[in-house]
């Protein structure tokens, strides 16, 4: 019997044994839709370090997260960004030195936001910026408005989205829309966000999980960061399956994953990991990968792995992270195609403080006052940075 990588949240897997400073990973919610994001996942995620990042105090003070921080106070008065991005990116501007002591020690970070908003929206790709900068990986989580919230949010999100590509080594976008499409239809609104919940659960714990559990084949952090590193949209899944055809059911559940609006058909990187109480079956790990292979590029680089967790009894897991997926908008909430701008080509390594534009436009000194310095010059006639001129 298989457990599709949509149920996992009425699944009890086994968390993940994390090793104190083994890999320093974080979960940034910005803005509203991310720090509910955030809430809901505290207390279910351990071994992860927490932060929200809004620009409204109200909605900050009504967090658990241990570490909560205001951008934008001079220019919002902690109001929040009243859904113009716009203010969104001035306030992280604001509030970059702020930004970087969030992101700095961090060797992956993943940013959930809400396109569409104002501090979601305009602060995210800074604050994937600043942790790229900082030297970490970033993997953008976020969700596409509901066609029924209109065609300016939609135009926001579309816009944030493509500056928001260009600064993470990775990105996995949600379509609100689909959530409806895949829930009970007496599903609550709460019960339907937890589902795009679970697209990030699925990262940390996945990822986590595999960096962190010894393994009879081992993945490392290396391996993770060459999977990242290959850009673009990005799909993870965890399937379990027990009985005699676990193997099959459990890779199956992965590959045919409903949470996202795409599949891993055409993934230039893959990793997976497979777990069990016991040594697999040679034959079950064969086809697991052969499986897995199919259905990517023929060229894709593929890792793989597999460990053994007492903890597991009958079950089989198989976790996979694929990348260089391309990113779908839903046709239906599409607007205005021809209207918006070609994103530039993205980086597809994370910047080094002493590589990037800010570094070579600011020279030796500290990270912040380098980027500081470099978008100080980057100013229009408007007050603006460029980048916020769009």
């Amino acid at each position: 019997m298989a457990t599709t990588a949509d149920s996992l949240h009425e699944t009890n897997l086994p968390e993940p044994q994390f090793h104190e400073n083994f890999c320093n990973i974080k979960v940034v919610g910005v803005g509203g839709g991310g720090q509910n994001a955030v809430n809901r996942m505290i207390g279910e995620v351990h071994g992860v370090e927490f932060v929200v990042i809004n620009t409204d105090q109200q909605a900050l003070n009504l967090s658990n997260a241990p570490k909560r921080v205001k951008i934008g106070e001079d220019l919002t008065r902690g109001l929040g960004a009243g859904a113009q991005a716009e203010l969104g990116k001035q306030a992280a501007e604001e509030s970059l030195s702020e930004i970087y002591d969030v992101v700095k020690d961090a060797d992956l970070i993943f940013i959930t936001a809400g396109m569409g908003g104002g501090t979601g929206s305009g602060a995210a790709p800074l604050v994937a910026e600043a942790a790229r900068d900082a030297g970490a990986l970033a993997v953008g989580v976020v969700t596409m408005p509901f066609k029924h919230e209109g065609i300016k949010r939609r135009r926001t999100a579309e816009s944030a989205l493509q500056l928001l590509q260009e600064q993470v080594d990775a990105l996995i976008v949600v379509e609100n829309d689909r959530l409806t499409e895949i829930s009970d239809k007496k599903a609550s609104a709460v019960e339907c966000f937890r589902i795009a919940d679970q697209m990030l659960m699925q990262g940390v714990l996945g990822i986590s999980d595999m960096i962190t559990v010894p393994g009879e084949i081992n993945l490392d952090f290396a391996d993770i960061r060459s999977v990242i590193q290959h850009g673009g949209g990005a799909f993870m899944a965890i399937g379990m399956a027990q009985g005699e055809n676990r193997a099959e059911e459990a890779v199956q559940a992965v590959i045919q994953s409903t949470l996202l609006n795409t599949t891993i058909d055409g993934a230039t990187a893959v990793v997976y990991n497979v777990k069990s109480k016991d040594s697999p079956q040679m034959k079950e790990l064969e086809d697991i990968g052969d499986a897995i292979a199919t259905a990517v590029a023929p060229s894709a680089e593929i890792f793989s792995g597999w460990a053994m967790d007492p903890d597991m009894d009958d079950h089989l897991q198989v976790t996979l992270l694929a990348t260089g997926i391309p990113i779908p908008l839903e046709p239906a909430t599409v607007v205005d195609s021809r209207e918006r701008q070609v994103p530039s080509p993205r980086r597809t390594q994370p910047l080094n403080p002493t590589k990037s534009a800010a570094a070579k436009a600011a020279g030796d000194g500290n990270p912040v006052e380098r980027i500081q310095t470099v978008r100080t010059s980057q100013r229009t006639s408007s007050g603006l940075p460029r980048f916020l001129s769009n």
